[in-house]
């Protein structure tokens, strides 16, 4: 994303992250020690780019809000899959690292 950024310019772009399954457990292992995947994923932040985060695996994983690295609730969709499909529905183009 960082890359994306810099190509395009800051300002540039709308990027969205939707964190589901094991997605989810990224920002729950940031969250436990303190690295340097927490500073990028501030920095991203502090750029505009959303982090949506799947209702459905915190219920099934039993993960809750203060287990995430800077996880609102504003940034839960009731699901991750299904957010996926509507923004390919409004044109954005879906990216897997």
């Amino acid at each position: 994303a960082q890359n994306h950024i810099n190509a395009l310019g800051e300002g540039n772009h709308e990027i969205r992250f939707v964190l589901h399954g094991n997605g989810v457990e990224l920002l729950r292992t940031v969250s436990q020690d303190s690295t340097d995947a927490a500073n990028r994923i501030d920095s991203l932040r502090s750029q505009g780019v959303k982090f949506n985060i799947c209702a459905n695996t915190l219920k099934g994983r039993k993960i809750v809000l203060e287990d995430l690295h800077f996880a609102e609730q504003s940034d839960f969709v009731p699901s991750g899959v299904a957010e996926i499909e509507k923004f390919q529905q409004e044109d954005f183009v879906y990216l897997r690292p």
